[in-house]
């Protein structure tokens, strides 16, 4: 395994060209085959290569042992953006399984396409944590690719809420509400993702906490601040009756707000600042 790890490491631009590539095609597969209301077989198998892969090549260039017994996380805003999406792909592969989300591929897969090749291409300096903070880190990242997959069910609830509404006949909108699970079922979807947010949140926080790794800073206020607006999101579902283009809207709030804790943050240090 040790030598397999090895071997994506020293050959990891490749691969993430190879990843990138796969995803672009998949994602170009979902546009071009709009109008199929299932996916062919092969076309989730190759979706698990394609994330498995994926999922090496962040365990190969992330997460690096230390001597002295800690970990070397090697995650700047790049990294992170692409372990978050990489977790993203992985509950769109669950998901789909149950419920016709196909038509959220294409949006789906171009994120993390993007991701990796920024990955591959803005390379930090690692960052020497103990085991807990880099626990408390990596949950926090992949509650982000909680989010980012609500996020699109909140596009496709946007879509098939304009369907219903205005009576569209035509446009991606249709399009897209043609593939559409029932818009009660995309809501209680919409609903659970939000509690898992929430939940890995709170986790985040309390790992934070229990270990002493968090600081008084504007990632703990931001964390904070979204954790209370995806609980806010449960909340107006459950007993202010928001549906619709409201839910959809508080879920894009609150994800614009995780998404300014961590990634953001590391994105104005380390491509505009230079630090």
């Amino acid at each position: 395994m040790n030598t397999l790890f090895s071997l994506v490491y020293g050959q990891a631009a490749l691969c993430a060209a190879l990843i990138a590539l796969a995803y672009a095609a998949l994602a170009l597969h979902g546009v071009l085959r709009r109008a199929a209301h299932k996916p062919a077989p092969w076309v989730h198998v190759a979706l698990i290569v394609t994330a498995a892969m994926h999922t090496a090549l962040l365990a190969a260039t992330v997460w690096m042992p230390h001597a002295s017994g800690g970990t070397a996380l090697n995650l700047g805003f790049a990294q992170a953006l692409s372990l978050a999406t990489c977790v993203g792909v992985w509950l769109f592969i669950i998901e789909s399984r149950w419920v016709a989300i196909d038509s959220l591929r294409p949006l789906a897969l171009s994120l993390p396409c993007a991701a990796v090749v920024l990955a591959a291409w803005i390379n930090p300096k690692p960052v020497l944590l103990s085991s807990g903070a880099a626990l408390h880190v990596l949950v926090a990242i992949a509650a982000h690719g909680v989010a980012l997959l609500a996020c699109g069910h909140g596009i496709l609830l946007l879509a098939l809420n304009r369907v219903l509404k205005n009576g569209a006949t035509t446009g991606w909108t249709l399009a897209l509400a043609q593939q559409c699970p029932p818009l009660v079922v995309l809501e209680r979807l919409l609903l659970r993702l939000s509690v898992w947010v929430a939940a890995m949140l709170a986790l985040t926080v309390g790992l934070g906490m229990w270990g002493g790794h968090m600081r008084l800073d504007h990632k703990t206020s931001l964390t904070l601040v979204s954790l209370l607006a995806w609980l806010a999101v449960a909340w107006g579902y459950k007993q202010r009756s928001w549906r619709g283009a409201k839910l959809a809207m508080a879920v894009f709030v609150a994800t614009g707000l995780l998404l300014l804790a961590y990634i953001g943050s590391r994105f104005v240090l380390q491509a505009l600042l230079q630090r």
